[in-house]
């Protein structure tokens, strides 16, 4: 499975999670990003950060700290899900403060660069796709 997270600050679980029930479907827990009626992206809040990675509050000092609220989007392997991943990432770094990663974690990505489908140091958001 492919994920990709973005962290946000200057938010809440309930705000985000208003932003996600107005863009996503919803079943009992998590959002689904369809594709016809077959989940591509399952969205959900990420709070595994600080038990899965010993670095997490420093991972963040030159962003001011932790993030407030982090939202994880784990790809289907039914589908490629590059275009719901961007339009995630987008969405949510539209509405707030935030970065995103893929899972290769090599560097955080801005709203422009995933929306533009930069490259930046030879490689784009969503490493999957090379």
């Amino acid at each position: 499975m492919r994920s990709v997270l973005v962290h946000l600050w200057h938010t809440s679980a309930p705000e985000v999670s208003a932003v996600l029930d107005r863009a996503y479907a919803k079943q009992s827990n998590p959002w689904l990003s369809l594709v016809g009626d077959d989940p591509c992206l399952y969205i959900n809040f990420y709070r595994d950060g600080p038990i899965e990675d010993e670095w997490w509050s420093s991972r963040f000092s030159e962003l001011g700290g932790p993030p407030a609220v982090s939202v994880i989007a784990d790809a289907s392997g039914r589908h490629e899900g590059w275009p719901e991943a961007q339009s995630f990432v987008v969405t949510l770094l539209s509405q707030f403060e935030g970065v995103a990663e893929d899972d290769g974690g090599l560097r955080f990505w801005s709203r422009d660069e995933v929306a533009e489908d930069q490259q930046v140091d030879g490689r784009r958001f969503g490493y999957w796709r090379h």
